[in-house]
């Protein structure tokens, strides 16, 4: 959530931070007065939440009330990229002597904090930063350390910024934290005539994560409108409004945001992104649908679901419910009777029965665990024969909220996978066994108890948000050696936190607001269903959940070694340079599927990677292209800025390291088939480009849908 440039200046004067004198009105007649309050002469504002006002005449010094009036007069009802300008900030104006650059911004590639300062402020940072990159300093910033006055000494010389500036670079850092800030920038930052350092513009952007522990944000926002996003975030729902008019509805961002992509290419336009999330009820899908329908732009609706851990049943029913209670100017529009689908002409489809579950004991129950006591952390052997990456049948795992509703659920998935599941962790249920069909699971008062009795040394991470820091921390220092953080909705100052501290104890952490990860016929540690593939030679990672799925559906009787679902969080524990290398060193991986998404660079790095240090061919798939610019599409880092993090680039970094990029999943799983088989262009599969191929005897087939 980005702040209005007001609201970021009280903020600031709240932690220390000197701002001038200054004041909001709609009004051109209390523009008047505000100036004159002010003592005649105002910089007036135009407030919006982009960048370029100046250029755009949104910014106008006033030497006098008759002047402010004007200008606001002016600015008010302005559009500027898009954006109305409703309101305009009159402050009082300062004697410059000089003007300078500083913030702290999310930096995704270390998954930690920058320090970004330059002593040429005034201007837009990349224009600086294009112009003279040696002008512009960026300072990693340990965030368990965080800045005291010696980091801000450091910052402040690297930028050749004034001694004076220390003192609001650590207040500045203050607010980065205690307000769960993503961004805290100051454009310019002045030293005056008198010798003062004081915060003329600035911006901040807040992680809507974080709503549960900052009661006061529901000020910060926009008064409730009748628009189709205020309605559906009422909700509860992940809703972006398109131009387009085609009504989309799916579950898991990517796999929308696929869908849009899809859509857009068969030459219509999208009219929302709607994610109705992994195992929605039919009373969420019906309110999406109800909310899709408000849209009179809409002429027609694709709902595009992965079945497995959302029921199709439900979906369908939801669509029933909410074409039965819509109002009448949805029920005029509805199709009154559908005709049956004639079957197209040409060989009938294959069929297959759905494979076994491998390590289930049909017929029989399985003993229940027997604690045994083991000298510190599990470590285990890999043996030859059970090769894959991070995750085998030998794995012990824990689940940490086992005994929640979706850790219930889960845990008897993954079970029913032949996953070893040694016990759950809940303080306040420990000594408990938890029976599940053919297995009873004991349930311990801490993770370290599971270590030590069990020799746990994987944990699947279920509980809520507010806890998933402390769960984390709690795992690492029990000597966890793999975390698996399926939470969604966890503050990206918490994420930065654990994962630092996942480093320092030897912990890996896929995730958060992951599917986790599974190596088909031995272990299956999330919510990935486990009975879509087979075991097999090919490697995946994936941003997306519902994206793992399909491609893991379509390319079924191939089969995988591992699937990692990595999250698409902006800070995560597992990169697909992390996955990469380790599927380069997996004999038993062949081929390697990329999916990434919008947002970030972490595609582009690892397409850098891929030209000098994957030898094993490589096929990727990236969703987003008919994403607009900043808005965040369902994951909280699926957001393009500016040029930054569009598909486009992503693509092309992929394709110039030698990845045949598919433009669906579909083609993707055909290009997958036809390396495989060496049909492809170089026999390899690196051929830089993203060209269709023939269908692959019908092997690569659509995924299941409601």
């Amino acid at each position: 959530m980005d702040l209005y440039e007001h609201q970021a200046r009280e903020l600031f004067k709240e932690h220390g931070i000197v701002v001038p004198r200054a004041e909001v009105t709609d009004s051109p007649e209390r523009a008047r007065e505000i100036a004159r309050a002010l003592g005649g002469r105002a910089v007036v504002k135009a407030q919006v939440k982009t960048g370029g006002r100046g250029k755009a005449g949104g910014v106008r010094l006033a030497a006098d009330p008759a002047e402010a009036e004007q200008a606001a007069r002016r600015i008010l009802g302005m559009d500027i990229k898009g954006h109305t300008v409703d309101t305009v900030m009159l402050a009082e104006p300062c004697a410059i002597e000089r003007e300078f650059y500083v913030s702290y911004v999310l930096d995704r590639a270390s998954g930690g904090f920058l320090a970004v300062a330059s002593a040429e402020g005034g201007t837009e940072i990349e224009e600086v930063a294009a112009r003279r990159p040696e002008a512009v300093a960026r300072i990693p910033v340990d965030p368990v350390a965080g800045v005291h006055t010696a980091t801000a000494v450091r910052i402040a010389d690297a930028a050749g910024l004034p001694p004076q500036t220390v003192d609001t670079l650590v207040r500045l850092w203050k607010v980065l934290v205690r307000e769960d800030a993503l961004l805290v920038e100051v454009n310019p930052l002045v030293r005056t005539v008198e010798g003062r350092i004081v915060a003329l513009d600035g911006k901040v952007t807040l992680d809507d994560n974080a709503r549960f522990r900052q009661s006061r944000w529901g000020d910060e926002r926009p008064a409730p409108d009748d628009s189709l996003e205020a309605r559906a975030g009422a909700k509860g729902l992940n809703y972006v409004k398109l131009d387009g008019e085609v009504g989309v509805i799916g579950n898991g961002a990517g796999l929308v945001m696929s869908t849009l992509d899809v859509v857009a290419g068969c030459g219509a336009r999208p009219a929302n992104f709607l994610d109705i999330g992994g195992g929605a009820s039919a009373r969420v899908m019906a309110d999406g649908l109800s909310v899709v329908l408000s849209d009179p732009d809409v002429k027609s609706v694709l709902v595009n679901v992965f079945g497995g851990i959302t029921a199709c049943d439900a979906v369908a029913d939801g669509i029933v419910r909410a074409l039965d209670e819509g109002p009448a100017d949805q029920a005029a529009r509805r199709t009154p009777r559908r005709q049956q689908r004639r079957p197209r002409p040409g060989p009938p489809r294959r069929t297959r029965a759905p494979p076994g579950r491998t390590g289930h004991h049909h017929g029989r129950r399985r003993p229940p665990c027997r604690p045994t006591r083991h000298r510190g952390t599990h470590r285990r052997i890999r043996r030859q024969d059970d090769m894959a990456i991070y995750l085998t049948k030998e794995s012990k795992v824990l689940v940490q909220g086992m005994t929640g509703a979706e850790g219930m659920k889960h845990t008897r998935r993954m079970l029913a996978a032949g996953t070893d599941v040694v016990g759950g962790v809940n303080p306040r249920k420990a000594g408990r066994t938890v029976d599940f069909d053919d297995r009873a699971v004991p349930v311990f008062g801490s993770v370290r108890e599971g270590v030590e009795r069990m020799g746990a040394d994987v944990t699947v991470v279920f509980v809520p948000p507010a806890f998933a820091k402390a769960a984390v921390a709690e795992a690492c220092d029990a000597g966890i050696g793999l975390a698996v953080v399926i939470t969604e909705g966890i503050p990206v100052h918490d994420s930065v936190a654990f994962t630092a501290h996942a480093r320092t104890r030897g912990t890996r952490v896929i995730g958060p607001n992951c599917p986790g990860l599974i190596t088909p016929g031995q272990s299956n540690a999330g919510i990935i269903p486990p009975d879509i593939t087979k075991p097999g030679r090919i490697g995946l990672v994936s941003k997306s959940g519902t994206l793992t799925y399909q491609l893991m559906y379509e390319l079924r009787d191939i089969g995988f070694s591992t699937c990692v679902g990595i999250g698409g969080d902006p800070v995560v524990g597992t990169s697909h340079i992390d996955c990469l290398a380790a599927f380069q060193d997996d004999p038993d991986t062949e081929l390697i599927v990329l999916i990434g998404e919008i947002g970030g660079d972490a595609e582009e790095r690892a397409a850098a990677y891929i030209r000098e240090h994957v030898t094993k061919p490589v096929v990727g798939y990236i969703a987003g292209f008919t994403a607009p610019e900043g808005r965040t599409m369902g994951h909280a880092g699926a957001i393009v800025s500016g040029s930054s993090g569009t598909a486009r680039a992503k693509q092309e970094a992929l394709e110039a390291a030698g990845v045949r990029v598919g433009s669906t999943p579909t083609e993707t799983a055909r290009h997958v088939l036809a390396v495989l088989d060496g049909t492809a262009h170089d026999g390899a599969g690196h051929d830089g480009t993203a060209r269709d191929c023939a269908a692959h005897d019908g092997t690569a087939r659509d995924g299941a849908r409601a």
